[in-house]
């Protein structure tokens, strides 16, 4: 993907609001990091946080190491809630505090996929989960972030088998992606209603098949 394109494709004030609303309404008391394609789209998006009254920096390759130390030291300590990033934190970031991390960039890499996932799951007291927020579905080109994962001999993901990623479902009150074999959203607790199948009876008679 291109990113300055997804840029400007996502940054719009529909967009951005929408990022803000969906964390508060599923992660508004976690710490988080957002991943987005561009800087610009990125200090809108941190922007945005601080108008909705949620504490965010924006960070980028530019941005000095000194006052990345400060922002990522001050995420641990409570003082900032969530940063906004582009091209960083991906790797060689341990902040066990963080458990959200928030997709807003596509990307079709699976290593960057994992790694940016990865930063949320570092273990750490009292913490049992991770909320993920992917608004750019991400997960429809990888799975879910604890599937397993089938690596080649020359180090390549195996392509998914048409349908696999699609063995599961989304839950109509809160959205969150869940496995099928589950019949309750781990978010909300909301119960899959189960449809009861109806069979049809048609006139007729059974005759013999003659096989040769």
């Amino acid at each position: 993907f291109v990113a300055e394109e997804l840029g400007e494709l996502m940054d719009t004030k529909a967009i951005i609001g929408d990022a803000v609303d969906e964390f508060k309404k599923h992660a508004s008391d976690r710490k988080f990091l957002t991943f987005s394609p561009t800087i610009k789209f990125s200090e809108h998006i941190a922007e945005s946080y601080r108008e909705a009254g949620v504490n965010c920096a924006h960070l980028d390759g530019s941005t000095d190491k000194k006052t990345i130390r400060h922002a990522v030291r001050d995420l641990v300590d409570g003082k900032i809630q969530g940063i906004t990033s582009v091209a960083i934190f991906l790797e060689g970031l341990d902040a066990p505090a963080v458990n959200c991390v928030q997709w807003l960039r596509h990307t079709k890499s699976v290593v960057v996929k994992m790694q940016g996932d990865g930063r949320g799951m570092r273990n750490e007291r009292g913490k049992d989960h991770l909320v993920i927020l992917d608004h750019v579905q991400n997960w429809k080109r990888f799975g879910l972030p604890d599937d397993p994962i089938d690596w080649s001999l020359e180090g390549k993901v195996k392509a998914k088998a048409p349908g696999e990623v699609s063995m599961t479902r989304e839950c109509e009150h809160c959205y969150c992606r869940y496995r099928l074999s589950s019949l309750q959203c781990p978010e909300c607790g909301q119960k899959v209603a189960i449809k009861e199948r109806v069979i049809e009876q048609e006139a007729g008679e059974l005759v013999e098949v003659d096989l040769s």
